[in-house]
This record gives C-alpha cells, sequence and structure tokens, in this order.
C-alpha cells in the first residue's frame, strides 16, 4: 500500500519519528472524492444492453435469488445445475430481466424446471425459428416467469429470463 503523503503542516512536534498531524484527514477527504470516481470508472457495461449491470459467476444462484426476491416459490433449491459465466440483469420494483450471454437455453430450462416442476406454457419456437420462450405461471411458482432466446442481439447471442412479481400483469 502507498504511503500517505501530508499537505498539513505539523500541529505537534515529532515523537517517535511520527508527526502528529492531518495525514488521516487528508486521506479520508480523498478517498471520498476518488472512491466513488473509481467505482464508475471501472464498472463494466454492456453496449448492447444499456442500463443493465453486469455480473459473472453462478448465474442460476442469482436467477434463485431473484425469483424468490420477487415472491417465487421454488419446490427445490438444492441439487440444481449450475450457470456459469456471465450475465446482465436490470432489476425494477416489480420485476428483473436477466440476460445470460451466449445459446444457454438449455442449461436455463434445466434449471427452471429443477426448481419449479414443469412450465405452465412449454417452450415454443416462433415461425422463423429465431425466438423460443417458455412461461411459468404466478398461481403455481408465486411469479411469472418467461424464459427464451433469441437469435441474435448486436451480433451477441442471449438468453433472457424475466420475473415479474404476481400482480404486477394486470
Amino acid at each position: 500500500m502507498a504511503r500517505s503523503v501530508c499537505i498539513c503542516k505539523p500541529l505537534a512536534p515529532r515523537r517517535s519519528g511520527r508527526a502528529l498531524d492531518c495525514t488521516v484527514a487528508v486521506n479520508a477527504k480523498v478517498l471520498r472524492f476518488l472512491f466513488p470516481a473509481l467505482l464508475v470508472g471501472c464498472s463494466k457495461s454492456d453496449p448492447n444492453l444499456p442500463g443493465y449491470a453486469v455480473a459473472s459467476g453462478d448465474a442460476a444462484a442469482f436467477v434463485l435469488q431473484a425469483a424468490i426476491g420477487y415472491g417465487a416459490r421454488p419446490l427445490k433449491t438444492i441439487g440444481l445445475p449450475k450457470l456459469e459465466g456471465e450475465w446482465r440483469y436490470k432489476a425494477e420494483e416489480d420485476g428483473i430481466q436477466i440476460e445470460l450471454i451466449g445459446g444457454r437455453f438449455g442449461e436455463l430450462q434445466a434449471l427452471l424446471q429443477g426448481a419449479f416442476g414443469l412450465p405452465a406454457i412449454a417452450p415454443k419456437t416462433n415461425f422463423d425459428g429465431r425466438i423460443t420462450m417458455g412461461v411459468y405461471a404466478a398461481p403455481s411458482t408465486g411469479a411469472t416467469i418467461q424464459y427464451g432466446h433469441e437469435e441474435t442481439l448486436g451480433g451477441v447471442r442471449y438468453t433472457e429470463i424475466l420475473i415479474v412479481r404476481a400482480g404486477a400483469l394486470q
């Protein structure tokens, strides 16, 4: 760790090789200014999904925690498959949209079926084969969970999950 430099004059004479000065106060002021700037400057963003936070790790745990947070009632939470990788998400009061990077539809479907059982609307692919979507309904799961994938968005394939609190879609 770099040593702080004091720009104030010592308040008392040196004792034991240390000056009683304002180093701590100066460091606190500098950190208060620089810390938020470092956070903003180092945060990642996705040009295809402006306003979405970027995350990575086990997306399965994130999806389940988000679903439970919006009222979903999983049948099972232990022994479910992991979804390692990157994702983007945007949360609001009544729901969250999560975008997994890549073609992860089969893995996401296995996670959701393991946690919630069979969906109310089984996944179907549209006529041109570009969009596949399935739905878990609020009465049985406690929240509406829609999942699917689109062929490409800005040259990147995303697997999507939308979780909405029961009663928010009226």
